[in-house]
């Protein structure tokens, strides 16, 4: 072989070589990726958040169907819409009084610049 032959060669090898490892990053990435998702997924499987698509439709189609519903569940649900309605209504009381508090602050804070007030007139009503 020629001495040209040779230097194309070996130009056209560092060439593939860098293509070789210009691809491999990509690769050992997107492994990586898959690994860590499959360990995910067995970690949510393990977890049984996961249910195969049949039983999500399973699930949805049940829900709402009508007499699925016992006395046992309308009176949870009932006890449950009970004591939303006590924590609205505590809040509103609450937010009531806090709302006192201030009218009856700002009603005091009124009272002594009234008293100043009058007392200022007094005065220059004398002089």
């Amino acid at each position: 072989m020629t001495k040209l032959s040779e230097q194309r060669l070996k130009k056209e090898h560092d060439t593939l070589r860098q293509h070789l490892s210009n691809l491999m990053l990509p690769y050992i990435d997107l492994c990586r990726k898959y690994k860590n998702s499959k360990r995910l997924i067995d970690v949510l499987r393990a977890r049984s958040t996961i249910l195969p698509l049949n039983e999500y439709a399973n699930r949805n189609e049940t829900k709402y169907e009508p007499g699925i519903l016992t006395e046992k569940h309308m009176e949870i649900s009932n006890q449950e819409v009970q004591l939303m309605q006590d924590r609205y209504e505590f809040e509103v009381h609450k937010l009531h009084t806090v709302m006192k508090r201030f009218e009856h602050k700002e009603n005091y804070s009124y009272l002594p610049l009234d008293r100043r007030t009058n007392e200022c007139l007094r005065l220059f009503t004398e002089t």
